[in-house]
């Protein structure tokens, strides 16, 4: 009697995944739309791109001020107004506004 439990338990999972296979094996997969205007497909290809260097500008940005505080801790002062100064200028192209910390920066620079 102790394997009975056991036989329908393996039945059921057998059963469920017969079942989830068949269902699996017979979904038909839509093809992909396609474009319908002239030069849709690349438009799509264009804005994912920009939309890319986008963010890779905006890692950088990150990564300059980081830099930027992290010399400014050390004392390396004029390696950091350059990271400030390449900072001010990755904001200007990426139509920005400076953040706290890039402002006070500059206003470090500024000083010197």
């Amino acid at each position: 009697m102790g394997r009975q439990p056991l036989n329908r338990l393996a039945c059921g999972v057998g059963l469920s995944l017969t079942v989830s296979l068949a269902l699996m094996a017979c979904q038909r997969s839509t093809p992909p739309a396609k474009p319908t205007g002239p030069g849709s497909g690349t438009n799509k290809v264009e804005k994912d791109a920009a939309g890319a260097s986008r963010e890779q500008k905006q890692r950088e940005l990150a990564d300059l001020l980081q830099d930027a505080e992290d010399l400014f801790n050390r004392g390396e002062n004029d390696l950091a107004c350059d990271r400030v100064a390449r900072a001010d200028a990755l904001s200007g192209s990426l139509s920005v506004a400076a953040t706290n910390s890039q402002e006070q920066f500059r206003a470090a620079c500024s000083q010197q």
